[in-house]
Formats: structure tokens, C-alpha cells, sequence
């Protein structure tokens, strides 16, 4: 993997305050990894780099035909210090499955651990230290060709990470599983209606045939 680290990366003083302020999507960490596919090479060699916007052709697939995947994974900071990522293979998965539905190249899934644990590893004092919070990880894969020149494809992956503080109390998921389950049954109930317009509309036919 190629390296280049951010020499602008904040110092560890503001760095440790942004975490225990927390907020999702609020603060973003110093690097993010980039990697290539070409219909010629294939899967190219993954870039960590310094943190910061991607320029794309105006006419880039992407914007046109909506060929954009991602995942969400989370880093946790364990008892002992270490920093775990919760079931980051059955993500990989997902990711390829994604890709190959949307017409875009599978990543293995060998990469695309490669790319998460370098991210986190470089990045690991953005982890917050707190039970309950995580540092939120957003592996996406997007069609950077562009569309005119429909006989050269090229896609691909970034991957950037977001502070993320989860602080989800019983009460509110009571209240979202309560509030699923009217909802459930408001669409049964609207699905039995239908069904019953339906057979007196068949029903009324079948008399104006006889």
C-alpha cells in the first residue's frame, strides 16, 4: 500500500478535544484510502492520503446513472486500549455483492480489509475512548468514467471516517419499534381493504358478463 501522510494532520492536543465533543458527521479524521480499478488492470494498489476533496468530471458516470455503493462500519476502543471493528468481513461482503448488482468490479475481500485496518491503524487516536461512542468508517465505491466514452470503464473506492457518538437510549428504540409495528399493521389493514375493493370489483364483473 502506498502511504502519504498528512502533514497537516492536527496535533493530538485538538485532535483529542474534536473527539470528546463528538457529533456524527461533524469532524473528520487527518487520511482516507483510494484505490483504482481499470477494465486493463484491474484492482490497482490502494493510496493512503491525506484527507480531502475528489475532483470528478462533470460527466463522470456517477452523476448520470447513480453507480454508487457504500457500507457503514464502526471501530470501537476496547477495555485493554486495542480498537476492534465489528464483523468487518460480513461488510466486505455486502460491499462485493453490492458492486456486482450495480454492474460495478467486486472488491475481494482481502483488499477491502486491507484498506479498513491501514485507515484505522494510521487514524487509531480518533477512536473515542468512551463506552458507547465509535468512530464511524464509510467505505464507497463510485463509477468514475466518463459516460461519453462508453468503451473504457474505471471505478473507485474511497474511503474516509467520520467521528460518530451513539448514545441510543431503551425508551427511543421502544418508541421506533412501536411506531414500526402500527405502521406494519395500518399496511395490513390497507392491503385487506384493497384486497376487498378488488373481489367486489371482480365481482361486479363477472355479473355485468353473465
Amino acid at each position: 500500500m502506498k502511504i502519504t501522510l498528512n502533514p497537516n494532520a492536527k496535533d493530538a492536543a485538538t485532535r483529542d478535544a474534536l473527539v470528546a465533543e463528538g457529533g456524527f458527521g461533524k469532524y473528520y479524521t487527518d487520511h482516507m484510502v483510494m484505490c483504482e480499478w481499470s477494465e486493463k488492470d484491474g484492482w490497482g494498489e490502494p493510496h493512503l492520503m491525506p484527507y480531502g476533496p475528489i475532483s470528478l468530471d462533470p460527466a463522470t458516470a456517477v452523476f448520470h446513472y447513480g453507480q454508487e455503493i457504500f457500507e457503514g462500519m464502526k471501530a470501537y476502543r476496547q477495555p485493554d486500549g486495542s480498537i476492534s471493528l465489528f464483523r468487518p468481513t460480513a461488510n466486505a461482503n455486502r460491499f462485493a455483492n453490492s458492486a456486482k448488482r450495480l454492474a460495478l468490479p467486486e472488491m475481494p475481500v482481502e483488499l477491502f480489509m486491507e484498506t479498513v485496518e491501514a485507515l484505522v491503524h494510521q487514524d487509531a487516536g480518533w477512536v473515542p475512548n468512551k463506552v458507547g461512542e465509535s468512530l464511524y468508517i464509510r467505505p464507497f465505491m463510485i463509477a468514475t468514467e466518463i459516460h461519453q466514452r462508453l468503451s473504457r470503464y474505471g471505478f473507485q473506492l474511497s474511503m474516509f471516517v467520520q467521528l460518530k457518538v451513539e448514545q441510543v437510549k431503551q425508551s427511543a428504540v421502544e418508541i421506533t419499534q412501536h411506531h414500526w409495528l402500527r405502521k406494519k399493521l395500518q399496511l395490513k389493514r390497507d392491503a385487506i381493504k384493497l384486497f376487498g375493493s378488488m373481489q367486489k370489483s371482480a365481482n361486479g364483473l363477472k355479473k355485468w358478463a353473465a
